[in-house]
């Protein structure tokens, strides 16, 4: 959740979806060797609830400050402009569909190929 979150705020910034995609995972790994080294290193060798409840409690602070910072709730972007386009729709090894994401979602033979018929019924 943290590494979305960042990426998604990353974008304006740095101008770049793809971008943001390999620093982020970059920003959250930094984060997570931080509190492992300053954190957890020091509770190794004793009991494991020692070392549970410092992690359950980094857990609950960094999903509360996701929500303080971010707002909880929906966040969505366009698509970049290279996955844009016709989407093609395989089954079984062979193409069974293929046009825009809402041909995709409109067409019967791939609802009943993967949804097991029709939503109408």
């Amino acid at each position: 959740m943290l590494g979305a979150h960042l990426c998604l705020w990353l974008i304006p910034y740095i101008h770049s979806l793809w971008l943001a995609l390999l620093v982020a995972p970059l920003l959250v790994g930094i984060l997570g060797a931080l509190s492992e080294t300053a954190l957890l290193r020091p509770l190794y060798g004793r009991d494991i609830s020692f070392q549970f409840l410092p992690t359950f409690g980094i857990l609950l602070i960094l999903d509360d400050a996701v929500k303080l910072i971010w707002r909880p709730g929906y966040h969505s972007l366009e698509p970049p402009k290279a996955l844009a386009g016709t989407v093609h729709i395989l089954h079984q090894g062979s193409l069974l569909a293929q046009g825009s994401p809402q041909e995709i979602r409109n067409n019967p033979h791939v609802r009943e190929a993967y949804l097991g018929g029709s939503l109408d019924a």
